[in-house]
């Protein structure tokens, strides 16, 4: 699975991700210190769908890049959905989105933008298409 989803859907919601947060940032930092390659540090926010843009962000995690996938309440990716299934996960919804870590955001909802925004602030690239 491409790891953890962390819904963004109300206040009581995010108190309780922002308790996770914390300890989803120092493991982060952990992640970070352990990353090898070129672009070892960069964090990248794919906002992406469909093949180009996951293509485009799988490879900047190829080479270290801490890769943070926003996908839409209610389904995610599209391409979730665009072959048959191994295990119940989609092989290339796979195929284009390992290594990177992923989170489910309203960004139509105010709390949602505002996680977003955060976000922004702390990445290094952001992709959307």
């Amino acid at each position: 699975m491409v790891g953890a989803t962390v819904r963004i859907e109300g206040a009581g919601v995010i108190r309780a991700a922002k308790e996770t947060r914390e300890r989803q940032l120092a493991k982060d930092r952990e992640l970070a210190r352990e990353a090898t390659g070129p672009l070892a540090g960069v964090r990248v926010l794919d906002m992406t769908s469909v093949v180009f843009g996951a293509y485009a962000t799988q490879l900047l995690g190829d080479l270290g890049a801490d890769v943070i996938k926003i996908e839409r309440p209610g389904g995610g990716d599209f391409a979730r959905d665009y072959d048959n299934y191994v295990n119940g996960i989609c092989s290339h919804f796979i195929w284009l989105n390992r290594g990177k870590r992923s989170v489910t955001l309203d960004v139509k909802q105010p709390d949602g933008r505002e996680v977003l925004t955060k976000l922004i602030a702390g990445a290094d690239v952001l992709l959307q298409n």
